[in-house]
């Protein structure tokens, strides 16, 4: 169920933001959690702030799209799981041929 209207936010809302927003990996992950658009959730954030509630900082820009959380050896695991399910090359494939 979708709120009406993001911008009225009830004080339980905005509760429930404050923990989302705490506890999410990323600006998109509190936007899912909170049925918002990620910019509204950034400016909520921003609101916030400027009132000095200590929200963390998520970074901008560009991002892998992998959890930080991820080990190397996490990761050796992923590459391997999926080099293993690529098809089979034809025969006379290889080296550019």
């Amino acid at each position: 169920m979708s709120r009406p209207d993001p911008d009225e936010f009830t004080p339980a809302d905005w509760e429930q933001f404050v923990r989302a927003w705490q506890t999410s990996d990323s600006v998109g992950e509190c936007a899912v959690r909170m049925r918002i658009r990620a910019d509204r959730a950034r400016a909520k954030a921003k609101s916030l702030r400027a009132l000095g509630v200590p929200l963390r900082d998520f970074p901008t820009g560009r991002k892998l799209g992998v959890p930080h959380h991820f080990s190397l050896e996490v990761l050796g695991e992923l590459r391997a799981l999926a080099a293993s399910l690529l098809p089979n090359k034809p025969k006379g494939r290889e080296h550019g041929a």
